[in-house]
């Protein structure tokens, strides 16, 4: 009888021990963005796996003349930053924090901003 409840709780205790596994395997969701916007794209990345904080890559449009891909980001610590890119070129950056929006601009003529407004993650 002794040896039943204890067979019984190393049972329970096995089965915690084999749930916790488990948990612990499963990868944290990253916080991810894909936003197109008068062919001005942006991926942005919270969690990239290499180190950094996040990522964001960016691609210019070349649709209807325009001169330059725009994005204005909000990061999550209430601070701002942009990233820019002629048109037909793409580049990507390491964020030193994580990202809570963009907003996504194709500027045309130098001076023709069409922006979207804040995109969250």
């Amino acid at each position: 009888m002794r040896n039943t409840r204890l067979a019984k709780r190393l049972s329970v205790v096995a089965g915690i021990i084999a749930l916790a596994g488990v948990a612990a395997m499963q990868p944290a969701s990253a916080a991810q963005l894909y936003h197109e916007f008068d062919g001005t794209q942006v991926q942005v990345d919270n969690d990239p796996g290499n180190g950094a904080p996040s990522w964001i890559w960016e691609y210019g449009s070349t649709w209807n003349g325009a001169t330059k891909g725009h994005v204005d980001i909000m990061y999550a610590n209430a601070t701002y930053g942009a990233f820019e890119v002629q048109p037909g070129e793409a580049a990507a950056i390491n964020l030193q924090h994580d990202v809570q929006a963009v907003s996504i601009c194709t500027v045309f003529n130098g001076s023709n901003w069409q922006c979207t407004g804040w995109q969250f993650i």
